[in-house]
């Protein structure tokens, strides 16, 4: 074989192997990470800051708004008005949890599904809604039942915050918003006085009533 034929096959595999190794490297690019989180359910891998998700837990929605978190879908009426997500079309409406659309999630064809307290009864139908997605559950369940019912409630909120940084690059403000938990609690704590007894009211539909008078409600 002579030099220039020797020059051009060596400059074809040069350029061949360039040119996979491209490749390979556009390819690697191109798969999801995923991140290892602790939900109501146990470990569960979810993808890492997602494309399209499906929000249904109430007590974390200012949090996404405030964190600028893009919805697919989510159950509207359950939103305060002030939220960004009930005047942005693009986020399909679920409906409530008492008659929610649930083909609704499947349409939108999400990477994750956050079903929380209202929803947490239909987390194995939306499971098998779409078998795609990672579906995670960050229902704080609080009852009689709970030997420290106050600390579960605070826990639970505090871990789904974490739970949120995780998964959407918010550690810094996760962590953040849980001190800034923690500062009101200690104030009410302070001036509380055990030897007197409170009664907890809320106002729905233009009436007063007592806030499940029997072992209280969170």
């Amino acid at each position: 074989m002579n030099k220039t034929l020797m020059k051009t096959f060596t400059t074809l595999t040069v350029l061949a192997l360039l040119s996979g190794c491209a490749t390979t490297t556009k390819a690697d690019t191109n798969v999801q990470k995923t991140v290892e989180i602790t939900d109501a359910k146990g470990k569960v891998k979810v993808p890492f800051k997602p494309n399209r998700v499906v929000a249904l837990d109430n007590r974390t929605f200012e949090t996404r708004d405030e964190w600028k978190i893009e919805l697919a879908a989510a159950p509207k009426p359950l939103m305060p008005k002030s939220l960004s997500y009930t005047k942005n079309e693009k986020v399909i409406d679920i409906g409530n949890h008492r008659e929610p659309n649930l083909e609704a999630i499947a349409q939108v064809n999400p990477d994750l599904v956050i079903v929380g307290q209202r929803f947490a009864s239909y987390y194995d139908q939306i499971k098998k809604l779409v078998p795609q997605a990672a579906v995670i559950s960050l229902d704080v369940t609080v009852d009689e039942s709970a030997k420290e019912p106050d600390k579960a409630l605070v826990n639970g909120l505090k871990n789904n915050t974490t739970i949120l940084g995780t998964i959407f690059d918010k550690e810094k403000e996760a962590k953040k918003l849980n001190s800034q938990f923690d500062a009101p609690i200690k104030k009410a704590k302070s001036h509380y006085d055990p030897s007197k007894s409170v009664m907890s009211l809320t106002t729905t539909g233009g009436e007063i009533t007592y806030v499940a008078p029997h072992y209280g409600r969170v």
